[in-house]
């Protein structure tokens, strides 16, 4: 399976009125919004692959297909074009932990790895051999680099000690299909690659064979098979800065049926099961030091299981839903888990880019409604400053009224609830 993914845009928030919101009654009541929320960044519409960023999350880089390079020093708000080739499929992209030193891949026959030393100015053809490379992952110094192909000959982990310079193949040979992902320690000493087979028959989506997780605990000289289930065909790994924790999705297995998501706690040798509900996976990414996870579906064609996003703080343990992201191709994490990056599906359809939490308003914020259990709901980002609740009984009116008592605050959101009362209301946000 490839890294090119068909696309699903972002969608907005359950319902949002920008203006007014219609309610019935008044009435205070505690509110919790249990999940991750997005913004899409300014980056045009595009086939976008591939993202990675600083340690920081500041500094975001971007692939995609039948287009250039783009990179970002402010999370997204202002994008530059780096590299103007239009006729390559890149297929994933790395980065340093201070985003200087970054390397991107080609997919196709004609696959090829390129680096920057000068956070994406200029770019370089490493000499590395033609492959059909579909991913790629950075030590924090830039100089240890893996780049893995899903091409049906070589089926190669590649590797790099010198910041892409040279590569060398590795030993690693898949015993079901081929390496789709590619997870590396701050060291470079200890790898893990997750692979599958993926067949879509009369649009229906079929393993023909399951797939496996392979690592390596001496920089990829030599490579063993995990306890991983091979019924499940292996989409996406990520590993903590020291490689003892590490997390991989499954796309499904070979009765069609949508995959888990799996953790291990001993450098990818023993996995485990997470409470991670079974969707279709094509992306995860986790922090550094493993605690913060986010695991995403993929629209690829597939028909086994809706999207979602899942994202979870304690290693796994407990997950919460996206409110706002419903799938993704590709996934970044700055170092303490706290700003995230997504391509919104990585497919081969138009596409964007999205961070998480979102980028400061600079416009007027949205109002937003929702239900939570018998209250109805309104909320706005905490970010939007200098804003006032108003209500009134009358939208033909001039009389406004200001609410400034039960509003609370939580998770970046200012929250104020209603109770229904069969009476109409109207709200607004004023500055």
């Amino acid at each position: 399976m490839g890294k090119l993914k068909e696309s699903k845009l972002i969608r907005a928030m359950r319902t949002c009125l920008p203006i007014s919101a219609v309610l019935c009654g008044l009435l205070n009541a505690s509110f919790s919004i249990s999940a991750q929320t997005w913004s899409v960044t300014s980056l045009p519409e595009g086939v976008w692959t591939g993202v990675a960023c600083s340690t920081n999350g500041m500094k975001l880089v971007v692939v995609g297909y039948d287009s250039g390079i783009w990179v970002s020093t402010n999370r997204g708000t202002n994008w530059r074009e780096t590299q103007t080739v239009y006729t390559n499929v890149w297929s994933g992209v790395a980065s340093s932990a201070d985003g200087t030193k970054l390397v991107a891949v080609i997919q196709g026959g004609f696959g090829a790895i390129y680096t920057s030393t000068n956070s994406g100015l200029n770019w370089q053809p490493a000499a590395a051999v033609s492959d059909n490379y579909v991913g790629v992952v950075s030590s924090p110094d830039g100089t240890k680099l893996a780049a893995v192909s899903e091409d049906w000959g070589a089926y190669g982990i590649y590797t790099s000690t010198n910041s892409g310079t040279n590569w060398a193949l590795t030993s690693a040979v898949p015993q079901i299909g081929y390496f789709q992902s590619v997870a590396m320690s701050a060291d470079g000493t200890k790898l893990a690659a997750a692979g599958g087979e993926l067949s879509y028959i009369g649009g229906t989506t079929t393993l023909s064979g399951g797939g496996m997780i392979d690592y390596s605990t001496n920089s990829g000289a030599t490579w063993n098979l995990s306890d991983a289930p091979t019924n499940w065909e292996w989409s996406s790994i990520a590993c903590s800065t020291n490689g003892n924790f590490m997390v991989a999705g499954a796309y499904g297995d070979t009765n069609g049926e949508p995959g888990p998501v799996y953790i291990s706690r001993n450098g990818g040798a023993n996995w485990t099961i997470t409470t991670a509900p079974y969707l279709a996976y094509g992306a995860v990414a986790c922090s550094a030091d493993g605690t913060h996870i986010t695991a995403a579906c993929f629209n690829s064609y597939q028909t086994i299981s809706p999207n979602g996003v899942y994202t979870s703080t304690n290693s796994g343990t407990n997950w919460t839903e996206s409110i706002t992201l419903e799938d993704s191709g590709s996934i970044a994490y700055s170092a303490d888990g706290t700003k995230i990056v997504a391509t919104t599906e990585g497919g081969m359809g138009l596409n964007y880019v999205a961070v998480s939490p979102p980028l400061a308003v600079t416009n007027a914020p949205e109002l937003n409604i929702a239900l939570s259990g018998n209250q109805v709901v309104l909320y706005w980002t905490t970010n939007a400053s200098g804003y006032v609740l108003q209500s009134t009984t009358n939208i033909s009116s001039t009389n406004w009224g200001s609410i400034s008592n039960g509003i609370t605050t939580t998770e970046g959101y200012y929250v104020y609830s209603n109770a229904p009362s069969g009476k109409a209301a109207f709200f607004r946000l004023k500055q």
